[in-house]
């Protein structure tokens, strides 16, 4: 009996094994970032941050499901045991921070989403054929990781419409991946003639100031963010950076709450990156003990600090 059992059981996980090897691939990483590709840029961020989560959590799921369903079969085939009940437990929320951390830093599609690069304007895609080709399979090669080629691509797309903010925005983004920080703040700056209203450079270019460490412009970027997006966390973040690396903390201090409060309102996942910013200001405004200030700026933003 127990041999038929084994069996029986055996082509069972077998069967099982082999769909979730169909269905997923060994890297949870590679699968949340597919999923994530898949969610509705037009809906509301703080859906969009559910579905993210969901994303990484089923990703999880089906990586412990493949390696412990492995397991059980080996286990299925000994002849020699006697156990009779194999139980599979999943824990979702297993190496969660480490997957979200590899997503931020690594999944184009999350950061697209995030940044919400949505068209702003009339210019933001272009009417002319060849420059939506262009910028259509740069985007392609940008995505598979060869970023001189998409600049090559990119330029082209500008090339046939100068106007074509989108292009230049990619443009940026992609000098800035080879550590090209003064064509791609000219590249963002160029976009944001065509539109000054285009989020994508307004979030990229104080982030390539900060990369050619000057911190005082890149501060008055944020700012000029945070004015035309005052709901957007990027800003007040991306500010509360610039204010630690000035050492400015009373700056650092008066952003980082709002866009920790923002964060935590649409339960995105940036919301750890804050709570590690506050904790370094909190440092910094301790030793130079101004930590009663750090309290009351905190107060002033509805926050309690339970120290």
């Amino acid at each position: 009996m127990n041999k038929v059992f084994l069996l029986t059981a055996a082509l069972t996980l077998s069967s099982l094994l082999g769909i979730a090897q169909d269905e997923f691939s060994q890297d949870p990483f590679d699968d949340a970032c597919e999923c994530i590709g898949e969610i509705d840029l037009n809906e509301k961020p703080k859906i969009q941050n559910e579905q993210v989560k969901e994303c990484i959590k089923d990703a999880i799921m089906a990586d412990q499901l493949l390696s412990k369903l492995s397991g059980a079969l080996e286990k299925a085939n000994d002849s020699t045991t006697t156990e009779k009940n194999i139980n599979i437990t999943i824990n979702s929320m297993e190496d969660y921070d480490k997957i979200e951390r590899k997503l931020i830093d690594n999944c184009t599609t999350l950061n697209i989403l995030l940044n919400n690069a949505k068209p702003s304007s009339t210019n933001s895609y272009s009417d002319n054929e060849k420059a939506m080709a262009y910028y259509n399979q740069g985007y392609q090669v940008y995505n598979e990781g060869d970023f001189t080629k998409a600049i090559e691509l990119y330029k082209k797309a500008v090339k046939e419409d100068t106007d074509f903010a989108f292009a230049w925005d990619m443009l940026g983004v992609s000098h800035r991946r080879l550590d090209n920080y003064k064509e791609a703040i000219k590249a963002y700056k160029k976009s944001l003639k065509i539109d000054p209203n285009g989020k994508m450079p307004l979030q990229n270019l104080p982030i390539a100031y900060r990369l050619e460490e000057e911190y005082s412009k890149a501060a008055k970027a944020y700012e000029e963010l945070i004015e035309r997006y005052p709901e957007d966390p990027e800003g007040y973040f991306g500010l509360s950076q610039c204010g630690l690396l000035m050492k400015d903390f009373d700056l650092a201090a008066q952003n980082i709450f709002p866009a920790y409060k923002i964060y935590t309102a649409i339960n995105s996942p940036y919301k750890q990156d804050a709570e590690a910013v506050m904790s370094a200001v909190y440092k910094g405004m301790k030793e130079n003990g101004h930590l009663e200030k750090f309290r009351e700026i905190a107060t002033e933003h509805g926050i309690t600090l339970n120290d």
